[in-house]
């Protein structure tokens, strides 16, 4: 894992923590110790199917996005993905033509 990265993650865990620790003490005040280890646990359990599920979200919102793109958008419904290219390179260019952009 790169050093950029791997801070990341400890900058990350250590938020965390904290975060935790602030609100785990209100929550054992709340619903008492055993409430709070249970609220923690169903959490902690739910990030991990997220987690280990995560190819599978990233691909679902894919094909959302994708089932969305190609069907609902009036710009799309009905175009091949060349037809789509070329409305945008059309469109990109009379961008930059506005703008004094050359390519």
């Amino acid at each position: 894992m790169p050093f950029a990265a791997q801070g990341l993650v400890t900058s990350l865990v250590l938020v965390g923590a904290m975060i935790g620790a602030a609100l785990g003490g209100a929550l054992a005040d709340r619903m008492g110790r055993r409430g709070g280890l249970w609220v923690c646990g169903i959490v902690f359990s739910v990030g991990v199917l997220f987690e280990a599920n995560a190819f599978f979200i990233f691909g679902l919102v894919t094909f959302l996005s994708w089932l969305f793109t190609f069907g609902l958008l009036p710009e799309t419904s009905g175009r091949t993905l060349d037809d789509i290219q070329a409305i945008w390179r059309e469109r990109a260019a009379t961008l930059f033509s506005h703008h004094g952009i050359r390519r």
